[in-house]
């Protein structure tokens, strides 16, 4: 394992280094947010990774400022419009579903509701970007006449599962 000085030192040059091919136009602006990600979930493994709780603070910054930076690199290169809002969100949600298989799987308490918190954490930040999606993109003709029963089936399926899953609970 290289001592704490040696991984700062490299650290600090990958920085650099991808600070200076943007200084000189080589590559898009956007792309030091990945590598500062790329830092931190670096970081993250050099700390000890799933062997610590600690480091998860690592990972869960380096997870968001990496997808927020490939979003970032996405939305600059094909002009998402419409799509970009819901995408955001899509991609910040990706992150945590990140820490999850990374970090939060692993812990040994696999029945604590603590170790599954990325995951939800995920699946409502998706399930936002969905919605973001749906109505930036409602003027679509095909999404126009979908649009006024979707979420109300949203709502009734979300109300099925919510009195099944507590249905079991009681057993």
């Amino acid at each position: 394992m290289i001592n704490r000085n040696t991984f700062l030192g490299i650290i600090l040059v990958i920085i650099g280094f991808g600070w200076t091919l943007s200084n000189l136009h080589l590559i898009n602006d956007h792309w030091i947010l990945p590598f500062i990600g790329i830092v931190f979930i670096a970081a993250y493994f050099y700390r000890g990774g799933t062997e610590k709780k600690s480091t998860i603070g690592f990972l869960i910054t380096g997870c968001i400022i990496f997808m927020i930076g490939l979003f970032a690199v996405i939305n600059d290169s094909l002009h998402l419009g419409a799509f970009e809002g819901g995408l955001f969100f899509f991609f910040v949600g990706i992150a945590f579903l990140a820490v999850y298989i990374i970090h939060t799987r692993y812990l040994p308490d696999k029945n604590s509701g603590n170790q599954k918190w990325p995951l939800y954490t995920s699946l409502i930040i998706i399930a936002f970007g969905i919605f973001v999606l749906i109505t930036e993109t409602a003027h679509l003709p095909l999404l126009r006449k979908i649009y006024p029963i979707l979420w109300p089936m949203a709502i009734i399926v979300l109300g099925l599962f919510v009195i099944l899953k507590g249905g079991k609970k009681e057993d």
